[in-house]
């Protein structure tokens, strides 16, 4: 929604600025391929917030099924990566941006995930 474009959109590359955003698109895209996953072009973005969502949550559910402990600590090392790589870099900034959006909602949920993901990066980093 918002006319030109939304006030905060949620792509990492409309918000951080210190890389090209082909960059940032083909970094994510190598971490998921790392993974062996794909993202549909017809459907979504590599650096959009709900396709960096989806890769953390595939890898956080292989995490938990894996039985092998050298695989367990990869896992922990790829979440912890990509979230200090991506989602923790531009998250903030787009969490600022949305103290002029006018739905308080938005906000405070966008507030409580970011919140979440700096709480998981210094669990993993323990």
């Amino acid at each position: 929604m918002g006319i030109p474009e939304p006030p905060v959109p949620l792509f990492e590359s409309a918000h951080d600025k210190s890389r090209p955003a082909q960059e940032l698109v083909l970094e994510n895209t190598c971490f998921y391929n790392i993974f062996g996953l794909r993202v549909d072009s017809e459907l979504s973005v590599p650096d959009h917030l709900l396709t960096q969502l989806e890769f953390l949550s595939a890898v956080a559910y292989t995490r938990d099924l894996s039985g092998d402990e050298s695989r367990t600590r990869e896992l922990v090392r790829l979440e912890h990566d990509f979230l200090e790589r991506h989602l923790l870099t531009w998250t903030k900034t787009a969490g600022e941006k949305l103290r002029d959006c006018p739905f308080p909602a938005f906000r405070v949920l966008f507030y409580l995930m970011t919140r979440q993901l700096r709480q998981r990066h210094q669990l993993l980093s323990a």
